[in-house]
């Protein structure tokens, strides 16, 4: 995907001033120029409002500046990651971004296509995440009369989050009454590949000197949800709801897998480091997914977000087939890894195996703590096993997620810590461990360690050398997670002396 990356970092630059590239996963070497780069203020978090954006005008007690060039067009032939074929013959855009980073490129490629829908893997607001399928359109009420339970209870909870809806369709309706009306029947089939777009123009300069404005406010998930409204697409959350991500991510494994996927991202991330320049983290492949933490993560969600874009599919074929017109793409936008597993499900129909496991609730904490405690040979109570799974949740998000969609959300998504005080306590251990830099480095294999660190007069790869012990307390190397002696050493003084 690099010639994906930098045609989109391109067209980014040319849609508006702004030179961000797209930003790294890289948690500990984000370079000096991104940081450097402008980026759009706000995130993706729902509770940030949407506000009404014009073209700026001069201030009344200044004097007018001089007037700006005239914006250049947005291009809207954006290539995308991946292009999947449904039946009938219509196209599934994929875009991977980097979530809250600015990427107004995926916002141009939407309007250019006109898509029928717009799947998104990041929901507009907490009703709109509630269940899998739920679409927002500018017309349409909303929450729809026949919306599931969830969401009607998640709206009634949360108008903030609902007034963040309604701003966005209000953008959306700004910015279509400055575009030309939409084509109504396509000239010719969507392309089965990039370039985008069809023979049409979203942006006249109206709009143009709109979604200049825009694009230097928002981030390119919210450009993209606005562009999908002002384009008359449903607007659709293919995801399952966060909730039961969560539930399966700590509750549908082990803590000893758990905490191999915490030691896996970690090396992703340094491997990313020690490659330099805007080297980014990459996942799992999808086939090494199935046996580990990374399939409630990555590819339980790939497969729900499958299912999704096939009835988006398949309803963009059918309104064609009525119509006796060609169907209208469909378009999603997800994150960037999960763009691989998306080719790798969608290919054969493996999504279909999936989804039933996908869309089911884990054990209950009683009886995966039971259970935890009892593979620990007596070393965890089941209060202890479900804190420290949730530490290591909360550690995997923080190298996968960004803060608004991370850590911060795990306590108000999935409720308190469980186990109780005990449950809290282990919890606070098992973070205090992996947020030690010498944990961090004890976790790397032992081919990326000397990359990364090394000691004087002493091995930090062996069995006995200063990092053992942290390697030892592992869940994935039969440990509880942590344990007093090692949670004195780290809190001692941040050097070893070693014989």
């Amino acid at each position: 995907m690099p010639a994906a990356a930098d045609a989109r970092a391109a067209s980014g630059r040319a849609a508006t001033s702004s030179t961000c590239r797209r930003s790294s996963r890289a948690r500990l070497a984000t370079s000096a120029s991104r940081r450097a780069a402008p980026v759009a203020p706000t995130t993706r978090t729902a509770r940030r409002a949407f506000a009404d954006v014009e073209p700026s005008q001069p201030s009344p007690q200044q004097p007018p500046p001089p007037p700006p060039p005239a914006p250049a067009r947005p291009p809207s032939n954006i290539t995308p990651d991946a292009v999947l074929t449904a039946p009938g013959g219509v196209p599934i855009y994929v875009y991977g971004t980097e979530h809250a980073a600015a990427d107004p490129g995926v916002g141009a490629a939407i309007l250019g296509a006109a898509p029928a829908a717009v799947v998104v893997e990041t929901s507009l607001s907490p009703a709109h995440g509630a269940a899998r399928g739920a679409a927002i359109s500018g017309l349409a009420p909303w929450p729809p009369p026949d919306a599931p339970q969830a969401t009607r209870d998640a709206a009634a909870a949360d108008p903030e989050g609902e007034a963040v809806v309604e701003q966005a369709r209000g953008l959306g309706a700004q910015l279509a009454a400055r575009m030309p009306p939409v084509p109504l029947s396509l000239p010719s089939p969507a392309p089965a590949s990039g370039p985008l777009p069809m023979d049409w123009s979203p942006f006249g300069p109206g709009a143009s000197a709109l979604w200049d404005a825009l694009a230097g406010h928002f981030a390119g998930e919210q450009l993209a949800c606005i562009a999908a409204l002002a384009c008359g697409a449903r607007l659709v959350h293919g995801d399952r709801p966060k909730r039961l991500t969560l539930a399966r991510l700590a509750r549908g494994g082990s803590l000893a897998a758990l905490d191999a996927a915490v030691g896996a991202a970690n090396a992703a991330n340094y491997a990313a480091i020690a490659a330099g320049g805007d080297a980014a983290p990459e996942p799992p492949r999808p086939e090494e997914q199935a046996g580990s933490a990374f399939k409630a993560l990555l590819l339980e969600r790939d497969a729900c977000l499958c299912s999704t874009l096939a009835a988006e599919a398949a309803s963009s074929a059918a309104t064609a087939a009525s119509r006796g017109d060609h169907p209208r793409p469909v378009v999603a936008v997800v994150g960037a890894w999960h763009v691989a597993g998306l080719e790798h499900l969608w290919a054969g129909g493996a999504w279909k195996g999936l989804l039933a496991e996908a869309e089911a609730e884990p054990p209950t904490e009683e009886a995966w703590g039971a259970a935890e405690a009892a593979r620990s040979g007596g070393a965890l109570s089941p209060a202890a096993a479900l804190g420290a799974g949730r530490a290591l949740v909360n550690a995997l998000l923080a190298f996968t997620a960004t803060a608004d969609g991370g850590v911060g959300e795990v306590d108000s998504t999935a409720g308190a810590c469980p186990g109780g005080a005990e449950g809290a306590a282990a919890a606070a251990a098992v973070g205090e461990v992996w947020g030690s830099t010498r944990s961090l480095l004890a976790a790397l294999p032992p081919g990326l360690l000397p990359r990364i660190a090394s000691g004087w007069r002493c091995d930090l790869s062996a069995d006995d050398g200063p990092l053992a012990p942290l390697r030892a307390v592992r869940p994935v190397n039969g440990g509880p997670g942590w344990s007093d002696p090692v949670l004195a050493s780290l809190r001692g003084l941040h050097f070893l002396l070693w014989k």
